[in-house]
């Protein structure tokens, strides 16, 4: 993270540890997941080799794409960034450098992508701007909204609790619950 900051964005982001703003939502964030994943490349390759992905004759476990939108330079520098970082434990990164249109309906309408990188907004508050990457949909496909159809229960209930506290001591006590466990699930992995 520290890397994909200082040479992805020249020192202009902050690492991201949360789907929380650590800045812009303050009152919400959990700083409990910050220390929750280090980069480890022992472990990561361990964790690979236990999974049934040890390192095959030609020097890679697997190879897998990340699509982005090649219109958004940063986005592209933290992709380059990120298969440099993976190939450490020889997992092969393609890049796939798309338009706008094409990325967008790849990743938020079709789902025809195997790891989409790109920037996201989240607003001033979290029952507009963030909870739509998460809930569970009940409906088709949106622009901008669950891609990894991810569902969990305990995260609707907590971001409908939160979207209906008034106090926001409490509406904060829910969202920092959702934050530890998206990041034991990770649907997405927060990187800046």
């Amino acid at each position: 993270r520290n890397i994909m900051v200082e040479k992805g964005t020249f020192g202009l982001a902050d690492p991201a540890y949360s789907a929380f703003s650590k800045q812009g939502l303050s009152w919400a964030y959990n700083p409990k997941v910050e220390g929750m994943y280090p980069q480890n490349l022992t472990k990561a390759a361990q964790s690979l080799d236990e999974a049934g992905y040890p390192v095959g004759a030609d020097g890679w476990r697997f190879t897998s794409t990340v699509l982005c939108d090649r219109g958004v330079s940063r986005s592209v520098d933290i992709a380059e960034i990120l298969r440099e970082q993976l190939k450490k434990i020889n997992v092969n990164i393609v890049l796939q450098l798309l338009d706008k249109a094409t990325s967008d309906q790849r990743t938020w309408i079709t789902y025809d992508y195997d790891l989409w990188l790109g920037p996201t907004t989240y607003g001033s508050d979290p029952s507009i701007g963030i909870q739509r990457y998460y809930i569970t949909k009940t409906g088709p496909p949106a622009p901008f909204t669950n891609a990894n159809e991810y569902s969990n229960p305990e995260v609707d209930k907590l971001f409908f609790l939160a979207g209906g506290a008034i106090d926001p001591k409490k509406r904060g006590q829910y969202y920092r619950e959702v934050q530890l466990i998206l990041m034991k699930d990770l649907p997405t992995l927060p990187l800046i």
